[in-house]
This record gives C-alpha cells, sequence and structure tokens, in this order.
C-alpha cells in the first residue's frame, strides 16, 4: 500500500467540506486546480482533513509526507527504538524518490525527500560499458533485472551467443556494477549525511543509527555500499518484529515483502482512528480487547471480595477459638499432673475470701482504723516502701502492729530515714511504744535495705 492510496482512504472517510465552507471551496478550487499539494503536519488534525478534500476535489495530487511519519513512529513507539537508539535516521527508499525521517525518542522531528531513488539505480545501469566480450548496453528491463538479482540476465534474453564450451555456460558475473552505480550511491550517502548534519545544527542531537525501509532497501549492494560509506550502524525495518502469524501463507508473504509493508503496517498499528487503516468495527472490537481483562477483573474481584471479607472473618474467629482450646489443654494437662492442685487452689481462695471478709468487717464496725491508715500515709517518707502490714498475729498482746518494708536505692542515709519513720509513729496518737526489731541495710549499689518495725495500737 504506497502514499497515495492511504491518502485516498482517509480522504474516503471525510465528510463534505465544501458544504460548510462553499465560499471558499469555490475561491479554492481555482487556486489549485493543476497543482501539486505537500501537506507538512500531525496527519491527524481535524485541520488536515478539509485540505486532503479539497485537494482531491480540485484535482491537484494530495502528497501527504506527514502520513509515512506517523506510520514510523508508531512502529517506533511498538518496537521501542528510543531503548537502543534514542534518535535515529529513517531512509524510506522508493521507485522515484527517497524520503527521510528523523525519529527523535519515538516522534518525527524532521520531514525531506531528494529525487533519488530505485528508478535512478536502474537507469544508472542502463549506460553503455565496454566489456571484454564486447559492448554491454541494457534495457530497461534488463536493468531491473540485474538490479534486484545482481547479475546479467541471461545471454539468450540480451541477444548474445552463448559462451565457449571451455567457460562456463552461462557466465552471469557483473562486476561492473557497483562502478555504475557509485554516482548513485554517493548521491544518496551524501543526502543521509546532510539530513544528519541539518538536524544536528538546528535541534543540537545527534542521529545514532540508520533504519532502512523501501522496496530499494531490499537490495544487498544497496545496504553493503551504505554500511561502508556512513559512519553508524544501518539496519533494515522489520514492521512484523514482535508479531504472530495465524497463517504461514501470510507469513511468507509478509516476510518476503517487509520493506514494502513498513507504511501500511505501521498504519494499521496507529491508535488513532483518522490515521489507521484498520476498519472502525475492528478497531473497536481491538480497544475493548485492550481493556477486556481489566473489565474481567474487576467483575471477579466484585463477585468474590464478599466471600474473601467472610473467609477471613471466620478465618480469625477459627484462629481464636483454637487459642482458647490450646489454653483449656495446658491447664487440663497441668491439673491432671497434680491432682490436689484443683482442691489447694479452692482452699487457699476460701482462705483469702475469709481474710477479705475480716478487713471488710474490721474496717466498718471499727471506724479507728480510718485514722490509722491515714496517720501511717502521712508517716511513711518517699524513700520507704511498705511491703506488709500484720494486726493481731500475737496471741499475748493482740494490739501490736507490725510494719515491714523496704528502703529504696539511693536514699541518703539507711539510719536517717529509719529514725525519721520511728520518730514520725511515735508521734502519731494512734501508735505508742513504736519500736525496730530487724532492720537490715543494703551493702552495694542497686540492693534495697529491709525493716521491720513493731508499735501498739492505741485502741
Amino acid at each position: 500500500l504506497d502514499t497515495q492510496q492511504a491518502v485516498k482512504l482517509q480522504a474516503a472517510k471525510i465528510v463534505s467540506w465544501e458544504a460548510e465552507h462553499p465560499l471558499l471551496s469555490f475561491k479554492s478550487h481555482e487556486l489549485l486546480r493543476e497543482r501539486q499539494g505537500h501537506l507538512v503536519g500531525l496527519g491527524d488534525g481535524a485541520g488536515l482533513q478539509p485540505w486532503i478534500k479539497l485537494f482531491e476535489n480540485s484535482n491537484a495530487l494530495v502528497d501527504d509526507i506527514s502520513i509515512p511519519a506517523c506510520a514510523f513512529e508508531t512502529l517506533a513507539i511498538r518496537q521501542n527504538w528510543a531503548a537502543e537508539f534514542p534518535v535515529v535516521l529513517v531512509v524510506d527508499i522508493g521507485a522515484s524518490e527517497t524520503r527521510f525521517y528523523v525519529i527523535d525518542r519515538q516522534a518525527a522531528r524532521f520531514m525531506r525527500k531528494v529525487p533519488v531513488g530505485g528508478d535512478t539505480l536502474t537507469k544508472a545501469l542502463t549506460t553503455a560499458i565496454s566489456t571484454a566480450t564486447g559492448l554491454l548496453e541494457l534495457n530497461d528491463i534488463q536493468a531491473e533485472e540485474a538490479k534486484i538479482s545482481g547479475q546479467l540476465p541471461p545471454a539468450t534474453s540480451m541477444g548474445r551467443d552463448p559462451a565457449p564450451h571451455d567457460a562456463p555456460a552461462d557466465d552471469r558475473k557483473f562486476p561492473q556494477m557497483p562502478t555504475l552505480l557509485r554516482p548513485v550511491m554517493e548521491r544518496l550517502s551524501s543526502e543521509i549525511i546532510r539530513s544528519v548534519q541539518f538536524y544536528k545544527e538546528n535541534a543540537g542531537k545527534q542521529v545514532e543509527a540508520v533504519f532502512l525501509t523501501g522496496g530499494t532497501s531490499q537490495l544487498t549492494i544497496l545496504r553493503q555500499d551504505l554500511e561502508q560509506a556512513l559512519a553508524w550502524p544501518v539496519r533494515l525495518i522489520d514492521p512484523f518484529a514482535g508479531l504472530e502469524f495465524t497463517n504461514v501463507a501470510a507469513q511468507n508473504y509478509a516476510r518476503r515483502n517487509a520493506a514494502r509493508l513498513a507504511i501500511a503496517t505501521g498504519l494499521a498499528l496507529a491508535e488513532k482512528p483518522s490515521l489507521s487503516l484498520l476498519p472502525r468495527r475492528l478497531y473497536l472490537m481491538k480497544r475493548l480487547a485492550v481493556f477486556m481483562p481489566r473489565a474481567v477483573a474487576v467483575v471477579l474481584l466484585g463477585a468474590f471480595l464478599p466471600l474473601l471479607i467472610i473467609g477471613t472473618v471466620m478465618t480469625n474467629k477459627i484462629r481464636a477459638i483454637k487459642e482458647d482450646i490450646r489454653t483449656l489443654e495446658e491447664v487440663t494437662s497441668e491439673a491432671a499432673a497434680q491432682p490436689g492442685l484443683y482442691e489447694n487452689r479452692l482452699a487457699r481462695v476460701a482462705e483469702l475470701t475469709a481474710s477479705l471478709r475480716y478487713l471488710q468487717d474490721e474496717l466498718e464496725n471499727q471506724p479507728i482504723w480510718s485514722g490509722v491508715m491515714n496517720a501511717l500515709a502521712a508517716a511513711i517518707p518517699n524513700e520507704v516502701v511498705l511491703t506488709m502490714a500484720a494486726y493481731g498475729v500475737e496471741e499475748q498482746d493482740p494490739h501490736n502492729l507490725l510494719l515491714g518494708g523496704k528502703v529504696i536505692a539511693g536514699a541518703a542515709r539507711f539510719d536517717d530515714v529509719i529514725s525519721g519513720l520511728l520518730t514520725s509513729l511515735g508521734s502519731s496518737i494512734f501508735f505508742k511504744r513504736v519500736m525496730i526489731i530487724n532492720a537490715q541495710a543494703a551493702q552495694e549499689n542497686g540492693e534495697l535495705s529491709t525493716f521491720l518495725i513493731q508499735c501498739e495500737l492505741v485502741y
């Protein structure tokens, strides 16, 4: 599919522009009749489409060089050219002309064309030259065949007698071919260098590779000569890289004509409907297929999300029940190992309950205890921690009160603290005969000094 067919395909999609701009359409017909128009633009804007229609209706030739640029941009994005070469020069060698496109990070930044192409190479091979066997002059058909095959046509087709029997029957070598094509090759190489230099001077960026496409780019001698003449890597564009074929015959045809199908493939892969060669229905199906996995994932997530939440809640409940079962099993195993443990603990609970009731009765029936507690709270200094208080433990003297405690580490002096505590208790109206029964001062840092004080309760 060449450029003109692509333009006509785009023009067929456009609504009548003359109906909306009748006056401008009439004036433009006279201006553009028998003229050739070159449109340079994005190729996908609304402003380009009326111009294409206007040129078509004026019997003028529309040559939109931005449409191939869009195709190469699409191939650059799909195949990620920028990963290896951020800036490349695409050389599209056609039959009558060669077009240059600078693709800078997957975007077309520069376009130009020169009147050098495959026909120029064919014309160069028709030059008459002298050989060892006589004058060699090829016509256009023979030159085209020699250009494609790299060899001379058969001797019979050139009107010559076959070679002698002592020589090969059909010596078709063409050693003069590089010499005949050298002027064209030098012209093409110089145009490539000019394009690269122009972009470097104006954009400040260096082209890093040259990508060839077009029917003429399939010539082996052309690629070899450019690789030797240029200082950049030279590669052929494979428009089908990364694509899979379901039909072997179609795959073979595509591989054989890959250079000719680069623009058509790029336009077919374009995501913009105004440039894509896909029918509208297939384009919509393509876009729908892109979002289909996400839509299916959302539907499945919405269906299974409640089940996921319920399963999580039930899992937590089961985990809590298992912990309770494990605790009960440990208690049961401990009780089984000590048969009297349960009875001992019940007896201890009963004893503590009786003591608690006794204390409650004492506090309720003996109002003096409130004053005693307040007096103790006022007498005990901050350096003392009271750990024990016992009353009525001695049968011969039931009114004695025993106070046990500790002096925290870091106090000034143990003797001074205990002396102050005895003085405070002795000055209270609730205590008399205050004396120290036992005292043990700490010998090292970090240890607590202990004491035991006895006093008689004024009752």
